[in-house]
């Protein structure tokens, strides 16, 4: 089987492709996947993430969302 090589960093359209890679992770050598998920604006965070913790406070909502993407 050939070798696959993935970006480093791709948009959401190949994810159905690294998650059929990583069925066969022991042939192909992978360990890990991250996957990072962007809000354009704190109005849209707010509902991608559910919570924030910064400097100990955990913060919600679009005050969380707003934290994130200012940091």
């Amino acid at each position: 089987m050939g070798r696959a090589i993935l970006p480093s960093s791709a948009t959401g359209i190949i994810l159905g492709a690294v998650c059929f890679i990583t069925g066969r992770r022991s042939t192909a050598g992978i360990r890990a996947i991250t996957v990072t998920v962007d809000a354009t604006s704190a109005e849209v965070g707010e509902y991608t993430y559910s919570w924030v913790r910064y400097e100990g406070v955990t913060y919600y909502g679009k005050e969380a969302a707003s934290l994130l993407m200012s940091n």
